[in-house]
């Protein structure tokens, strides 16, 4: 699970860098997809760090602002609070999704 969350946060690395012109387009309402993205990776994080979950939770916004200050120096890229906003809150939402199915799961399981 820790390459998959890994996985994850390089793809919105390389989505985040890359030029405009050349990040590929789901259709959907680039909200949506910014929600959907930052969730993910909050939920892979809970389940693949559950010992550190306490920690996770400002890290996520962190990483949230990361990507939107990375966005500063990029000609074709936009910094916006909406978008940090919005990725804070999904990134906090996907740990508590993923937290809340980690508790659920059987001990044989999660270790």
């Amino acid at each position: 699970m820790r390459v998959a969350t890994g996985a994850v946060v390089l793809g919105i690395l390389c989505l985040t860098v890359m030029p405009a012109t050349d990040r590929p387009v789901t259709g959907l309402d680039r909200n949506i997809e910014h929600f959907l993205c930052f969730a993910l990776v909050g939920f892979a994080a809970a389940l693949s760090f559950p010992a550190v979950s306490r920690s996770l939770w400002p890290l996520a916004i962190l990483f949230a602002l990361g990507i939107e200050l990375a966005q500063i120096p990029l000609p074709t890229r936009h910094a916006r609070t909406s978008d940090f906003l919005i990725d804070a809150l999904a990134g906090c939402i996907g740990l508590g999704i993923g937290k809340l199915v980690y508790l659920g799961l059987p001990k044989r399981i999660t270790g």
